[in-house]
């Protein structure tokens, strides 16, 4: 993210500073969205969060200067917020082996993240990071086809 904000005319310090908002606004985000799940639909939180994330990657594209850091807020706040929605509903599903089923998630997403990260790197540099961050943002709506089937598996594990 500092690399792209630097990419996009921002200062070191100005790219640093970017990232610090990001983790500060998603450590925010994780608490208060965390707590909304716990009194509120999961998948429908998810699903919120998940198109309200996809739209502020987009309107970041599109803003420039001072006014990219309500944006770089909103993106942070979002972005860290599902994941422990998604922890939570994980623990939900598999009572009996809550442990082993968190350890698998924890490393199924740090697996993830690791994959990811060079192959943003490649595609920045193969392209710019601006079409980087916009392929990722056209990614997250996918998601919600995820969500979908959960909601609908739900559904049927209900009537069953």
């Amino acid at each position: 993210f500092p690399a792209f904000l630097r990419e996009r005319g921002a200062s070191t310090w100005v790219s640093g500073a970017g990232m610090t908002l990001l983790l500060i606004a998603g450590a925010l985000g994780s608490y208060v969205v965390g707590s909304l799940s716990d009194s509120h639909s999961r998948l429908h939180i998810l699903a919120f969060v998940t198109t309200a994330h996809f739209l502020s990657m987009l309107v970041f594209l599109r803003t420039d200067n001072w006014l990219q850091i309500p944006i770089i807020l909103m993106i942070g706040f979002l972005e860290i917020a599902a994941f422990p929605v998604l922890m939570a509903m994980v623990q939900d599903s598999f009572t009996e082996d809550r442990a082993f089923i968190n350890g698998l998630f924890l490393a199924m997403n740090f697996l993830g993240t690791s994959l990811a990260v060079p192959l943003v790197g490649r595609l920045a540099d193969l392209y710019n990071f601006q079409t980087a961050f916009q392929l990722a943002a056209w990614i997250l709506p996918f998601g919600l086809l995820g969500m979908g089937w959960v909601y609908r598996i739900n559904k049927i594990s209900r009537l069953v």
